[in-house]
């Protein structure tokens, strides 16, 4: 590679999971979540350093368990292909970018009704068609947090600008109720899962250098 990759997360708490990646000679950096953050955080990195949008997603099909990581081959609304190669063995899937998260069961179907995607982010779209205008070598890796069954609490009122945690926001809400700790924990689980297998993906992608297609 001619520059130093750049793997961007929506999320502090994805930034920090894969943290221990930089021993590679990587940067990671965490961008804030929605389009124009990944955006922003694209901009000033150099056109001809790899970038490699890492996060978690939603499941949008009853084969994608919570927890699996998946490199992303074909992005709803993008014609053009990823131009990084995936490392050997890795598990593909299509995603397309909402504009809200998905809550439930009968939301995640009607976007996989409309779309066909296998998994759902706030963010792949706008990377991909940034990353592609201006013809970087890029790929977007997800992990699954919440499989198609999975219901959420307002998550999304959890996380700021800035992909930080408001753990005040969360624990109010766990405070008002209790009964749902044990569907939290399943999540935290999934999602931690996720993220170590996106780590383990990303290592294989990374010692064996991609190159575009």
């Amino acid at each position: 590679m001619s520059c130093v990759p750049h793997i961007l997360c929506p999320l502090a708490f994805e930034a920090a999971a894969l943290g221990h990646l930089r021993r590679l000679g990587v940067e990671v950096i965490c961008s804030g979540p929605g389009p124009e953050r990944v955006q922003a955080a694209l901009s000033p990195i150099e056109p001809t350093c790899p970038v490699i949008l890492a996060g978690l997603a939603t499941a949008l099909q009853p084969h994608v368990p919570g927890g699996s990581a998946w490199w992303i081959d074909a992005v709803h609304q993008v014609d053009a292909p990823p131009p990084l190669r995936p490392p050997a063995g890795a598990s593909t899937a299509s995603v397309c970018q909402v504009r809200d998260v998905l809550p439930d069961r009968p939301c995640r179907e009607a976007v996989a009704r409309a779309t066909g995607a296998t998994l759902a982010d706030l963010e792949s779209e706008a990377f991909a068609k940034a990353a592609h205008r201006d013809q970087r070598p890029w790929a977007i890796v997800r992990g699954v947090s919440d499989g198609l069954d999975a219901t959420l609490p307002p998550v999304e009122q959890w996380v700021d600008a800035q992909g930080r945690t408001r753990l005040a926001s969360a624990m109010g809400w766990l405070a008002l109720h209790p009964m749902q700790v044990g569907r939290l924990l399943a999540l935290k689980r999934d999602a931690n899962s996720a993220m170590q297998a996106l780590g383990t993906l990303l290592e294989a992608l990374l010692e064996g250098p991609p190159e575009p297609c």
